[in-house]
């Protein structure tokens, strides 16, 4: 998906993604333990963790969610 064609729910998704990605670490352990303890928010937790484990990927990713 094309960051331009966003709806407003997802440009409202990507900003919260991207409070997230630029908040303190504390802050984003705690994010992922809650997306760990839920069904459906398993896939996210996963997706941030390699984030985490990889800060240059971390860095690329809120470049590229501050352009949406």
């Amino acid at each position: 998906m094309r960051l331009a064609s966003l709806t407003r729910s997802d440009k409202r998704r990507v900003g919260d993604l991207l409070r997230v990605l630029t908040s303190p670490s504390e802050v984003r352990a705690d994010f992922i333990r809650q997306l760990h303890e839920r069904p459906d928010g398993q896939e996210m937790a996963d997706l941030l963790i390699f984030l985490e484990e990889w800060e240059w990927a971390r860095q690329r990713m809120i470049e590229e969610l501050s352009r949406a």
